[in-house]
């Protein structure tokens, strides 16, 4: 990604008047914001969005973990609620889970996949996803500083 169109924060730790909450990367672009919460989990991963849970299975083993699309949807509300009350122009946001370890296979029942496709991603894919994301806007919501150091 080109550095000068993208500013990319990393462990930003935000207030929000009552608390404080943690956003793993954020990626600003003058047309939008890109929450990105990544998870470096290994094995086999079920993503239950009717039960809200993620499940690992790994070497027979079952784990369970808390919903990284409800965390991500959480921190979203949470990030739009934070540039109004700091009077922050309204921009389009956009949100991701980004598993990290290429080891890792994700799974997703049949009717989840169509929903949830564009929001779970393994990182390879991230790129091509900015992409994407950046030619599908024509309008910048932020100004644009030309003489960036």
């Amino acid at each position: 990604m080109p550095d000068n169109d993208y500013f990319i924060l990393h462990d930003l730790r935000l207030w929000d008047g009552k608390h404080f909450f943690q956003i793993d990367v954020l990626i600003l672009h003058a047309k939008y914001a890109l929450i990105l919460e990544v998870k470096n989990i290994i094995g086999e991963l079920y993503l239950d969005t009717d039960l809200h849970q993620m499940i690992r299975i790994k070497e027979e083993e079952k784990e369970a973990f808390p919903d990284p699309i409800i965390q991500v949807n959480r921190l979203k509300r949470q990030f739009e609620a934070w540039l109004l009350a700091n009077q922050f122009p309204i921009i389009p946001i956009y949100s991701l889970v980004v598993f990290s370890n290429p080891k890792s296979i994700l799974r997703l029942s049949s009717p989840q996949i169509q929903t949830f496709k564009n929001t779970i991603i393994h990182k390879e894919y991230l790129p091509k996803l900015i992409s994407k994301l950046t030619s599908s806007y024509k309008r910048s919501f932020l100004p644009t500083d030309e003489k960036r150091d």
